[in-house]
């Protein structure tokens, strides 16, 4: 539950660490640009996955960005 307020709890860091590696290897594997990784809420009205995990997604989608620039 990566929700706002007392009921929400931020990632690990060793989830931050697998999701990223799983999102390098998707993007890789399936020849995704990083400007098509999207949340299903862009698509669906839904909390998921919160906006703290969303923080980090976008954190490591923006390291991605850079990355793919050099």
């Amino acid at each position: 539950c990566f929700l706002r307020g007392a009921e929400g709890q931020e990632p690990s860091e060793d989830q931050c660490v697998a999701l990223e590696a799983t999102l390098r290897w998707l993007c890789d594997e399936y020849d995704i640009g990083v400007d098509h990784v999207f949340f299903h809420r862009q698509f669906k009205s839904t909390q998921c996955p919160g906006p703290r995990l969303e923080a980090a997604v976008n954190e490591i989608l923006r390291r991605m960005r850079l990355l793919a620039q050099r």
